[in-house]
């Protein structure tokens, strides 16, 4: 019988290690640690790729084996094929506390197209997924270690209070992102230059005045 590996939550394992590791420096602190035998003295680094505004359908959902959606309901709730994802957007679909709670709709599941930003150039984006020869190397990685089909975002919200549960195990009761004085974040582009302007793109980061991504367009 073939077993599929699956990878702890991000903060399960942030916070397995780190109070295995405590706990063991209070137990142990005058005793010298056994070495660790089998499968786990393989283990080198532990690497956690996280995308950020996809969803696991979006990128594995016809991934054999991987408990993935492949179809969606309307709001007429008839159920259809998932579209096929374009390479890139013309502008991200909405992820705020709002609009997930629309889509969500009481658990229906069925009004992610009222999302902002569902609809780009008459294809509906929102209800949509890339396929195995859109993303080859992702599901080489996927094949080659593991993936991680029952992990969900831990906040219904956006990306920043989601960036400080991934680090920090919680997020202090954030569900947006920050507001006042800058009204931007690390996640956010700050200037934007061709790569004809590398060089000064380059001296912009270097002088410290960056308050976000620079970003250089090719």
């Amino acid at each position: 019988m073939r077993t599929r590996l699956r990878i702890l939550p991000r903060s399960v394992v942030l916070a397995l290690l780190l109070g295995a590791s405590l706990a063991t420096d209070r137990v142990h602190a005058a005793t010298p640690r056994p070495a660790c035998a089998g499968a786990c003295s393989q283990i080198k680094h532990i690497v956690i790729m996280v995308k950020e505004n996809r969803t696991f359908d979006s990128m594995f959902g016809t991934f054999p084996h991987a408990d993935g959606a492949t179809t969606y309901i309307d709001l007429n709730g008839s159920r259809h094929s998932l579209g096929h994802e374009p390479d890139s957007l013309a502008y991200d679909i909405g992820h705020t506390i709002q609009d997930a709670k629309v889509a969500d709709d009481s658990g229906k599941l069925d009004r992610f197209v009222q999302s902002s930003g569902a609809i780009q150039k008459g294809q509906d984006v929102s209800d949509a997924q890339f396929y195995q020869s859109d993303i080859p190397n992702y599901w080489t990685y996927a094949r080659r270690f593991t993936l991680d089909d029952h992990f969900f975002s831990t906040i219904m919200g956006n990306s920043f209070a989601n960036h400080l549960f991934t680090i920090g195990g919680q997020d202090n009761n954030a569900d947006g992102s920050p507001s006042g004085k800058y009204n931007a974040w690390g996640c956010d582009i700050d200037r934007t230059y061709p790569l004809s302007a590398s060089p000064e793109a380059i001296r912009y980061l270097e002088a410290g005045h960056a308050r976000g991504k620079v970003v250089i367009t090719v």
